[in-house]
């Protein structure tokens, strides 16, 4: 057996237990826990070693918690007649974490000190669409509309990359930014993940103009913010693709189109038939700029 199978089944194993034990051990039930924990950790010295203990204790059921609350949103998702459009609209799970604080409070003896204690918090994080897709893999379950639905973002990832390139190269004029090309491509990927037939046989999850367009702002701003060659020409980072999926895919799957908010926000709202005006670009940098000019011949040949 190799090593790469044994870890496979060791996180099913693991996946396994954690979910038997969901019938018993609720994420309220853990909740609970770690909240009785962190009132003990807090309400010892400072210089209590069981400090140590229960603060192992509280780490233990945060990560327990996190597992659970993922697992449970993947086992919901793929039982769903569309585990993609289900997956999607869940958008994201919960989280709790521990904060620690520090604050100053008087002894016995009259004298000021530091005391830290520690808070329980919740959150929620983004959920991770080929994450989702490969675990199903895993369990033999195909959850998309395709075979070759890996194939097929990694040519809409590429075509975002290739007008990134021409428009860097033309000096940010966006009347070098092919959309029909961009449209195609994200197409091609909504229809390899999910496909939903409209009454002609068409797939109802659309990749509109705004949607091609939104992403490739969104893209564009969130990789010129950082001043350096680790831009979207040479490098789109997962954590941006995986937004770009996922919003574009829930934007299609309502009917509606996302206007992103650069700060870090964002709002649907109903799609119409005017496009929304593009975010304005921020200035390139000089780095950046001499970044752009390396892939110059290749943008023009991409061209013709």
């Amino acid at each position: 057996m190799g090593l790469t199978h044994k870890i496979k089944r060791a996180n099913e194993r693991k996946e396994e237990y954690i979910m038997a034990k969901n019938e018993k051990r609720t994420l309220n039930v853990i909740l609970d826990e770690l909240n009785k924990v962190v009132d003990a950790y807090n309400k010892l010295n400072i210089a209590d070693v069981a400090r140590a203990d229960l603060a192992k204790q509280a780490k233990e059921l945060v990560n327990e918690y996190n597992e659970l609350s993922l697992l449970t949103v993947y086992a919901t998702c793929v039982a769903d007649a569309l585990p993609v459009k289900a997956f999607v609209e869940a958008f994201s799970y919960v989280t709790v974490s521990t904060k620690d604080a520090s604050h100053k409070e008087a002894d016995e003896e009259g004298c000021m000190r530091l005391v830290f204690t520690k808070s329980v918090t919740e959150g929620k994080k983004a959920l991770h669409l080929v994450k989702f897709i490969e675990w199903a893999a895993e369990k033999n379950i195909s959850v998309t509309a395709s075979k070759d639905w890996k194939a097929k973002m990694t040519e809409a990832k590429e075509a975002i990359k290739t007008e990134w390139r021409k428009f860097q190269a033309a000096g940010g004029d966006s009347h070098s930014i092919s959309i029909k090309k961009l449209k195609k491509a994200m197409q091609d990927m909504f229809d390899a993940i999910i496909f939903i037939p409209t009454e002609k046989g068409y797939n109802a999850v659309v990749a509109t103009g705004n949607i091609a367009k939104t992403a490739f702002q969104f893209a564009s701003q969130a990789n010129t913010s950082t001043d350096n060659l680790y831009t979207m020409g040479e490098v789109l980072p997962d954590r941006i693709w995986n937004t770009i999926l996922m919003k574009s895919l829930l934007a299609a799957v309502a009917g509606k189109e996302l206007i992103i908010d650069f700060d870090g926000g964002d709002a649907e709202e109903e799609a119409d038939d005017q496009p929304k005006p593009a975010a304005p670009k921020k200035a390139a940098s000089k780095k950046a700029k001499a970044a752009a000019e390396q892939p110059k011949a290749e943008a023009e040949a991409a061209t013709k």
